[in-house]
């Protein structure tokens, strides 16, 4: 007799019992069934739990190699100690009479599957109902909850199978090169401009489902040079997302403007010059469509991260996502050691990155030892990344800014002046390309940057971007020297 759970309300879940039973029965008795629905259900997918049980001594011998005919099983449980709970011996020999056709496991699996996507639903509502009641919550926290319950459905949820033969592969990997040649010859970018030629050259822009660290001593200017990054993708219509978890949107503003050469310490005390007031108003001109959000919510999660992404997301597709800086972004499951907290929050931007198809430039700090070292020896390495070596394993390029005037080096190995705002970026990990080493300049107030001898970069108007258009192939890196 099928066992009726009413929910809170009254009602029977969604269930389809038979068709759980035909399952489990054509999987006794057809010996390549399990590899038909296993991408599919789960042992929580049943809604008897008795089924799940019997579906997950199915499991356990398919991983192991051996048959899973009712005898099998039947041992099976009860080596797990679950023959009684899963209805006995006699229970598990009369599912295969429950078989009407074996060759339709694969449409019962689904539909199975469905009954248990809608009593998630059902859960998760219940849940969110319950936390909107607490009146001790915070609205943004019942928000980002909510979302991360809604995300968990879809992320558990077995689809069908998600192997792809080679074939396929090759056709897609074709179609994608055949675009971008198309696109090359247009003079459209595959990718989001950095605003640096050369690194555009060694990186073809910032690529989709790319997670880029940028990680650096303080005082380097990565966050200037993240900002710098934000701004361009996003004047160059690429829809851009900021995460500060350091300054705040109206530093982070003044900041840009500066890039327009405005004194910030002329924006804070209100004593802007004529000249300085024409250029504030031009940024304003040139930037007020644009593109760009910044979230500075201080403590944010990744949960809150990935939540906010993926709404704006829904609105409009994102283009580029900046996160400042890994190791501020707040610990959502207290007691785990820093180097877990690191791991996890590498892990679930690189997942974000590939889920949405967006690049993620995530900013880190790096370790003090590069302070101890002497000489050339102050250009970082792998090593040096802060408290987890997951950040290294995860991203897909690393990129090391380095400004030599910081360790008092003022000029290059051809005795020419280093400036306060010059500086390399090594590109020390890159998954599709080579390294590089990318020099660069900017302006006064370390707001507006170019590479190194020549003019600063401006997005042409009207046109699409073209990052290959005379420049040179980038130089592989090879030189211990930041010049």
């Amino acid at each position: 007799m099928v066992e009726n759970r009413l929910s809170e309300h009254g009602q029977v879940p969604p269930q389809a019992v038979e068709l759980e039973e035909a399952t489990l029965g054509a999987l006794l008795q057809e010996k390549d069934a399990y590899d038909k629905v296993s991408t599919i259900i789960n042992s929580d997918t049943f809604y008897k739990p008795a089924h799940g049980l019997i579906f997950e001594a199915i499991r356990s011998l398919q991983i192991k190699g051996e048959p899973s005919d009712i005898l099998t099983v039947s041992e099976e449980l009860k080596r797990l100690g679950n023959l009684e709970k899963a209805g006995g011996q006699f229970y598990v020999s009369q599912l295969t009479s429950k078989v009407a056709n074996a060759s339709h496991i694969e449409n019962h699996a689904r539909i199975i599957a469905q009954k248990f996507i809608q009593r998630e639903l059902i859960r998760i509502g219940s849940e969110i109902n319950n936390m909107g009641y607490d009146e001790t919550s915070d609205v943004e926290d019942l928000l980002n909850e909510s979302d991360r319950l809604m995300s968990s459905v879809r992320e558990n949820v077995n689809t069908g199978d998600t192997a792809i033969s080679f074939n396929k592969c090759l056709d897609s990997a074709y179609s994608a090169y055949a675009q971008k040649e198309i696109n090359r010859i247009d003079g459209v970018s595959t990718g989001v401009p950095t605003g640096l030629p050369k690194l555009d050259k060694l990186l073809g822009g910032w690529q989709p489902s790319d997670l880029i660290v940028l990680a650096a001593r303080p005082s380097m200017g990565k966050t200037a040079i993240a900002l710098f990054f934000a701004r361009i993708a996003a004047k160059s219509g690429h829809n851009t997302l900021f995460f500060s978890l350091e300054m705040g949107k109206d530093q982070l503003t003044n900041r840009m403007i500066s890039s327009y050469d405005v004194d910030p310490s002329n924006l804070r005390d209100g004593n802007m010059s004529e000249d300085e007031k024409s250029k504030y108003s031009k940024f304003i001109c040139d930037h007020q469509d644009i593109p760009l959000h910044i979230d500075d919510k201080a403590g944010a999660t990744v949960s809150h991260i990935s939540s906010t992404s993926r709404r704006l997301h829904k609105r409009k597709p994102l283009g580029l996502i900046v996160v400042d800086y890994i190791q501020l972004v707040n610990n959502s499951m207290p007691g785990r050691s820093r180097e877990n907290e690191v791991s996890e929050m590498s892990r679930s931007l690189k997942i974000l990155a590939k889920d949405l198809n967006v690049p993620i430039i995530a900013l880190s700090q790096l370790s003090r030892q590069i302070e101890q070292r002497v000489g050339s020896d102050k250009i970082p390495k792998l090593s040096d990344l802060r408290e987890s070596g997951a950040i290294e394993q995860d991203a897909d390029i690393i990129i090391f800014p380095v400004r030599p005037w910081i360790y008092g080096i003022t000029e290059d190995e051809d005795g020419n002046f280093i400036s306060k705002g010059d500086g390399c970026l090594y590109v020390k990990k890159h998954r599709n390309g080579s390294l590089g080493d990318i020099k660069f300049s900017s302006n006064e107030y370390l707001s507006d940057f170019y590479d190194y001898g020549s003019a600063p970069f401006v997005v042409p108007d009207n046109e699409e971007y073209n990052p290959n258009k005379g420049i040179e192939p980038a130089k592989e890196f090879d030189s211990d020297d930041p010049f």
